[in-house]
């Protein structure tokens, strides 16, 4: 009897009554946040976080896997790379410009969404006129300085040279260095929860073993439920399917839970080593302050390698939701933004740094766009989590900096 009358309060008025109230989810809504959360769910990573857009097809591509000079990348991103490199080489004839996009998953997800608008307004220039622009995706999700400056400098030893570097960074290095130092790994170093399961010294003990079981119980627990949920049609009843969503994100939190016990473990055995990096005292007095000094050294660092094959090197500081300021937040947004603590302290303290040190490397000639307050006067939703644009954000990303981008290109 309960899901018929679950049904009728639905059809009487209870989702426009928690909706109003702030405390329901929309149908569209109930649907999308349990796919999404069941998806994140798929991979043995602590905080895997919309890494990359929904889509059942992707999920082996995203596995992530070791790489020697990266820490670590995705299977997609592997076979994406041997792609690349393969078809470098102009066809003869043929008239084309390469742009690159550096960053991590919110650089992934711009070059999937914000690049046709991009492109749209690169078109403007008599430049391009019966030229083929490709786009060259390296966007990785966790990613973080001075992981890109390496990537960048792997793929010119690769013989991969685009016209243009565009790196779309900022949230990464000052949520994530926060959230390594507290884990008592360098700034320096890529993001632990993203790695650190990759390491396999220590993942034999039987502590390790029976925390990685009671890992993949709670995952299977959740990814049942949420599919048993989803067969059913749980959104057609406000109050079931805001029932559902609270459920589901009740098992999520379990798995986090799981999952940090899991990253301390491995970090107390033959690992702990390889995580924590140079003992520089004076870092961990001021995490974030070295993530941010990290992020401008090797923001000039990129910048040299492309100026010395006369490259053009474009960086974006990133906007995000938690920076004060940055935009008035929807509830919505609200709703759906939950972060980190850490990753919030490396946001409010690291984004006022980050934009001085912008200030400073674009006085020292490099052509950089603040775009953390590009979006302070926009009241619509445009994240659907703590850090990643939609579709609409992603294009007014693209028309904010576009315009300094074609002023850039049209100077050379």
């Amino acid at each position: 009897m309960i899901w018929p009358i679950a049904l009728l309060l639905g059809e009487f008025g209870l989702r426009g009554a928690l909706a109003a109230s702030g405390s329901g989810y929309s149908a569209e809504d109930v649907r999308a946040t349990l796919t999404r959360l069941r998806e994140q769910n798929r991979e043995f990573v602590p905080r895997p976080n919309s890494d990359l857009p929904w889509n059942p097809a992707e999920s082996e591509r995203a596995e992530r896997v070791v790489q020697p000079y990266l820490g670590y990348d995705i299977v997609g991103g592997l076979q994406l790379l041997e792609d690349q490199i393969r078809s470098f080489k102009d066809a003869p004839g043929q008239r084309s410009f390469r742009i690159a996009i550096f960053g991590g998953s919110v650089a992934q997800i711009f070059a999937d969404e914000g690049v046709p608008r991009l492109e749209q307004l690169l078109r403007e220039l008599p430049r391009f006129h019966g030229v083929q622009i490709h786009w060259l995706s390296f966007g990785r999700g966790g990613f973080r300085q001075p992981q890109l400056q390496a990537f960048l400098a792997y793929l010119f030893a690769l013989g991969v040279a685009p016209d243009v570097v565009i790196n779309l960074d900022g949230f990464n290095e000052v949520a994530l260095g926060k959230q390594n130092a507290s884990l008592g790994s360098h700034p320096s170093f890529p993001s632990v929860p993203h790695w650190a399961q990759l390491l396999a010294r220590g993942a034999d003990r039987p502590q390790v073993i029976a925390l990685a079981a009671s890992i993949r119980d709670d995952q299977t627990a959740l990814d049942e439920f949420a599919a048993w949920a989803l067969d059913r049609g749980v959104e057609r009843s406000a109050l079931v399917g805001t029932l559902a969503v609270r459920r589901a994100n009740s098992l999520r939190a379990r798995c986090l839970a799981g999952f940090d016990r899991y990253t301390e473990a491995l970090r107390s055995g033959q690992a702990r080593r390889a995580l924590i990096g140079p003992a520089l005292p004076a870092d961990f007095e001021d995490p974030i302050g070295a993530s941010v000094a990290i992020w401008a050294a090797a923001s000039r660092n990129m910048r040299a390698l492309c100026e010395a094959r006369n490259i053009l090197y474009f960086h974006v500081l990133q906007p995000t939701l938690h920076d004060p300021g940055a935009k008035p937040i929807h509830a919505d947004e609200e709703r759906d933004g939950a972060i980190d603590a850490d990753w919030l302290a490396g946001v409010r303290a690291g984004y006022p740094l980050m934009r001085e040190a912008g200030a400073k490397l674009a006085a020292d000639g490099e052509t950089f766009f603040d775009a953390s307050r590009i979006f302070e006067h926009v009241t619509e939703p445009l994240y659907y989590d703590n850090c990643h644009l939609n579709e609409r954000g992603n294009q007014l990303l693209a028309e904010a900096f576009g315009a300094q981008l074609v002023e850039a290109l049209d100077r050379r």
